[in-house]
């Protein structure tokens, strides 16, 4: 509510957007529930299955609601609000893809930080070697010309994050990478500035998934 009041959208149509969103959470939470009650039928799946249609139908609510609420307030042509709600809704399915299944195993309690022994025990060199290579590949992809070409680097990274490192170094690494890709593109630069921001943030969207 607070970012939607601070820009230069009118008061009313921030405050309809912000309860979109509520409303997704609302909704998400919901469909959550109701799968992790069937636990004993979808077995293994039941946390696949909550995000997934979670992230399919919780999000409709966000993306409609808003684009609604931008047309009605006359800042939204109506040739563009198909569009603008594809952008919107496949957008909100990423993010949910990407950071439900953190908050669900948090909410488990199945991530937990290793024992202060384990981390002594590490090799520290075999840290710093992976760090620097994550840092040197982001820096590579998102903040120099040819880095278009190579953006699939990241996929070994982000595994090689998870091999050496563990489940939340590679969980944090992979929402730095979103974080970045996301930045860059509002910024016009990067592997997905080729065109208008709406086309730019759909290639976005599609990749993240």
């Amino acid at each position: 509510m607070l970012a939607n009041a601070l820009s230069p959208t009118p008061l009313l149509t921030a405050l309809l957007i912000a309860i979109g969103n509520g409303g997704e959470a609302v909704v998400g939470a919901l469909i959550i529930k109701k799968i992790y009650q069937q636990q004993k039928v979808f077995e293994n799946l039941t946390e696949t299955i909550a995000v997934a249609l979670t992230s399919l139908f919780a999000t409709i609510v966000s993306a409609s609601v808003g684009v609604a609420a931008l047309y009605v307030a006359g800042i939204l042509p109506k040739v563009e609000v198909a569009q603008v709600w594809k952008t919107w809704w496949v957008g909100d399915t990423v993010g949910t893809l990407i950071v439900a299944p953190f908050l669900i195993n948090l909410m488990n309690e199945r991530i937990g930080f290793p024992p202060i022994k384990k981390v002594i025990d590490i090799n520290i060199f075999k840290y710093l070697g992976v760090l620097v290579l994550s840092v040197a590949v982001l820096y590579f992809v998102f903040y120099t010309q040819s880095g278009r070409a190579f953006i699939f680097l990241l996929f070994p990274v982000l595994l090689l994050l998870c091999f050496v490192l563990g489940e939340i170094p590679a969980r944090f690494g992979t929402l730095l990478v979103c974080v970045l890709a996301v930045l860059q593109t509002v910024k016009k630069s990067g592997p997905f500035a080729v065109g208008n921001i709406n086309e730019d943030l759909m290639h976005l969207q599609f990749f993240l998934a």
